[in-house]
């Protein structure tokens, strides 16, 4: 049954997108103006590139790297992704398996161009209420 669930149904907007390029000043207020804790850094084809949290910018602060880094300098690369077709379960596993709290969706793993994120709560939440629909039907 989980994997009746696509990434697709999943999907959030809530996350800002910023170029590889921009400084630690312009991350934060993209991160405030989008209300968010994550953004998603792009290299200079659009494609995803890597991702930064609020609280990766507020260390850099703290450790007087902000005159000099721009967000790609800083970013933690986005190694793990997922594509929308991919199943509720694939998602669980991966996001489980490297500890993370959200997975970049993007189009395809060549060109990497950003549909959203999955965050790990919205993926248990989904997959409860999976189970609960089944153990209703039993």
């Amino acid at each position: 049954m989980l994997l009746a669930i696509t990434i697709q149904d999943l999907v959030s907007g809530n996350y800002a997108v910023v170029p590889y390029r921009a400084g630690l000043t312009a991350v934060r207020h993209a991160l405030a103006e989008k209300g968010t804790a994550v953004a998603l850094i792009l290299d200079q084809e659009d494609r995803l590139y890597g991702h930064l949290t609020a609280v990766d910018v507020l260390k850099s602060s703290l450790d007087a790297v902000e005159a000099k880094a721009c967000a790609g300098d800083i970013a933690q690369p986005c190694e793990i992704v997922v594509l929308p077709h991919n199943s509720l379960d694939r998602a669980l596993q991966l996001i489980s398996a490297h500890g993370e709290d959200f997975l970049p969706v993007v189009d395809d793993t060549a060109e990497r161009h950003i549909l959203g994120v999955i965050y790990h709560k919205d993926l248990v939440l989904a997959q409860n209420r999976v189970l609960l629909e089944a153990r209703a039907r039993d």
